[in-house]
């Protein structure tokens, strides 16, 4: 459960970024773009591991 809300958390800079692009017009620049990509990854592994620790 406590990994659940990590994962959670850790979208907000890029759901901040998705938000601004759609409410304000900015659009990303490739910095910010690249950054998702750590995040996503992140995510990956979280989510694997908790279905290797559950198989187990």
């Amino acid at each position: 459960m406590k990994h659940q809300a990590n994962e959670f958390f850790a979208f907000a800079p890029m759901l901040t970024m998705v938000l601004a692009w759609w409410i304000l017009g900015q659009v990303p620049n490739i910095y910010q773009v690249a950054g998702v990509i750590p995040i996503l990854i992140d995510s990956y592994l979280i989510t694997r591991q908790q279905q290797v620790t559950s198989k187990t």
